[in-house]
């Protein structure tokens, strides 16, 4: 990846697992990627916290404190998060039929008041990607869960296809989050809100309906 000019790399829970990994293990993978010419720009921690099984709620809000610390032993301080429910989960339940708008909002709250809590301690970054189908999945929608904590330790993952999907306009929710923005993921979408592959696509670049030159400016406007 250095060799063909990339001077970051995002890591999954794949390469990042610290319930599969020990502590030297991780440290060696942060060793490895910096000897390249790489930084880790974020690892991918997203976990659905919009579920109605508590046991497995509790365990997800536990895991992600623990990729926090993990995280924090080995100084990679952004970790990308989500809401949910995942719509690709068949199991996870779906907002208005399975479960209430306002339930959904008070599982997500109640999972963020620990894990901001863990982040703050730790000197770690959320980086909260706001997805289709999710709790969070607009402008509007990330800005009542960054309104609920005011925390400087919880900020936005931008990825504007998901804003551009809900018809946002990128470039200005790009300049209203300003410097909540910690982490940017380049990926465009085509479609509407509605079923993945059915209903909208996430294309290649510049084959959607994002503006680059403008979603780009407005990066570039707020220090990005």
């Amino acid at each position: 990846m250095s060799e063909i000019g990339y001077e970051g790399v995002e890591w999954t829970l794949a390469h990042f697992n610290p319930r599969v990994k020990a502590v030297k293990e991780l440290q060696e993978l942060v060793k490895v990627t910096k000897a390249h010419g790489l930084e880790i720009s974020e690892v991918v921690v997203q976990q659905d916290l919009v579920t109605l099984d508590e046991r497995k709620r509790k365990d997800r809000i536990d895991f992600i404190k623990e990729c926090i610390r993990a995280a924090a032993k080995v100084d990679v301080n952004i970790i990308n998060v989500f809401t949910g429910p995942a719509p690709w989960d068949l199991k996870a339940p779906r907002i208005l039929r399975d479960i209430s708008e306002g339930k959904a909002w008070s599982l997500v709250l109640e999972g963020f008041n620990e894990i901001v809590d863990e982040a703050e301690k730790h000197k770690v970054y959320l980086a909260v990607e706001a997805v289709f189908d999710h709790l969070c999945h607009d402008y509007y929608t990330i800005k009542e869960l960054l309104d609920s904590f005011k925390s400087k330790y919880l900020c936005v993952n931008m990825d504007p296809s998901h804003y551009a999907l809900y018809r946002n306009d990128v470039a200005w929710v790009v300049k209203r989050l300003g410097d909540k923005i910690v982490h940017v993921h380049m990926k465009d979408v085509v479609g509407r809100p509605g079923a993945h592959g059915d209903d909208f696509i996430f294309p290649l670049l510049g084959e959607g309906i994002i503006n680059w030159m403008s979603f780009l400016k407005a990066l570039d406007e707020v220090g990005l």
